[in-house]
């Protein structure tokens, strides 16, 4: 039988499935989107562990990281340039951590 990626994502989409990759990276999982949506809440909810960062709060950190592990790549890893490459290649530049701090608080329903 033939391989229908359109098919399966339509039987996922149907039925309100999410596949993920399970820890270790040992294999897929596949969940009912609620769940998972219901799992994210009550982890971030847990105020002895997580407590809420305004927008500016959340850039700020991000933006700081961002900035010291860019430098890091450039400044201690400039003999291991493929290293510094795959550990710098999916930090957002300086414009767009804001934008990705306001889809994931949009995504979480605090925006």
């Amino acid at each position: 039988m033939p391989l229908n990626l359109e098919r399966a994502r339509e039987f996922l989409v149907t039925n309100n499935l999410i596949v993920t990759s399970t820890d270790k990276n040992l294999g897929v999982a596949v969940f009912k989107r609620e769940w998972i949506y219901d799992q994210a809440h009550r982890l971030f909810d847990d105020e002895e562990n997580y407590s809420s960062l305004t927008v500016e709060e959340a850039v700020g950190i991000l933006s700081d990281y961002s900035l010291r592990i860019r430098e890091l790549c450039e400044f201690h890893l400039q003999d291991k340039e493929q290293l510094s490459a795959f550990l710098s290649h999916c930090l957002p530049s300086a414009g767009d951590v804001h934008e990705w701090v306001t889809l994931g608080a949009r995504a979480y329903g605090n925006q």
